[in-house]
């Protein structure tokens, strides 16, 4: 039988942490107060920049399957099993950002810690599928989805950085190529009625004790310019196609703090920031929400 599983985080072979990675509790709690009100919350897994022409020419789903035998294995097998996994409530949303934006949404899988525990198996053991078409666009190994992210970046990284942690390990072995996976978008605000998307919203994890308060999105010049560059580039494409501009947002918390800063970044500039009650302690979830919300429901 196979299962599908959305990975977890992991520590990349060799490397070490001062802190171990926590779970995104303010995307969790978003989802948790929606309650079917005016705007849903979900996260894309990855999405691609074309730098040539600044911007997005791909999104991603990505999940990892397990098996009890291999002759289980098949393209229509690991499709089924996603269609018919109630646990996946992504996929709608995901749909309408791709069509919106008129690019491919594409869904990747490998077997469960792959390549670290599987190394060697009978058959090529990743697969994508073009969930818009409901195509096999590719079926190989680490290798072949390292060039088929190259071939919608038009580029190949000179320098990549490894991962320390990420939510698979083959996110660990691409991230020692030129073609590591994708960045993800941590949270997109879609609006339930005219499926417009409202806000993107970037999530930073502050595990230090010093004061949340001095946190900010330009705190660490050059990986937060490439951070948040990718981030303009999908909110000026949205901006084009929808008519108005989502608002970005950085949030930064931590289990350690009583507080969560929220900086609205315009032009690349901090316009607007808060300091808000976390649900952890002062706050509630829905409380949460509603002040999230004002920042960016005009």
């Amino acid at each position: 039988m196979i299962k599908l599983s959305k990975g977890r985080y992991v520590l990349c072979p060799g490397k070490e942490v001062n802190f171990p990675t926590s779970e995104n509790l303010p995307l969790a709690w978003l989802k948790a107060s929606e309650n079917g009100g005016e705007v849903s919350f979900f996260e894309v897994d990855g999405f691609i920049i074309d730098f040539k022409k600044s911007v997005c020419s791909a999104l991603f789903l990505k999940l990892e399957y397990s098996f009890d035998a291999i002759n289980e294995i098949s393209g229509k097998a690991l499709i089924d099993a996603f269609r018919n996994d109630k646990n996946l409530t992504e996929l709608g949303h995901c749909s309408e950002l791709a069509k919106s934006l008129e690019v491919p949404l594409f869904l990747a899988m490998w077997p469960v810690d792959y390549p670290k525990s599987r190394p060697k198996l009978n058959l090529p053991p990743v697969w994508i599928f073009n969930l818009l078409t409901n195509e096999i666009v590719m079926n190989g190994f680490g290798v072949d989805l390292g060039i088929f992210l190259s071939d919608y970046r038009k580029i190949q990284f000179q320098n990549p950085k490894s991962l320390n942690v990420a939510r698979s390990f083959m996110e660990c072995a691409l991230s020692l190529t030129p073609n590591p996976w994708p960045g993800d978008i941590d949270c997109i605000a879609i609006n339930n009625f005219d499926h417009k998307i409202q806000a993107i919203i970037e999530f930073k994890t502050h595990n230090l004790n010093s004061p949340i308060s001095t946190e900010s999105s330009n705190k660490y010049a050059l990986q937060d310019l490439r951070r948040f560059r990718v981030l303009n580039y999908l909110q000026s494409q949205l901006s084009t196609v929808q008519n108005f501009s989502p608002t970005l947002l950085f949030v930064v918390w931590g289990k350690n703090h009583q507080k969560i800063k929220v900086q609205q970044i315009l032009d690349g500039k901090v316009y607007r920031e808060e300091l808000l009650d976390s649900p952890l302690y002062e706050s509630s979830v829905e409380r949460f929400l509603k002040e999230i919300s004002e920042m960016f429901i005009f």
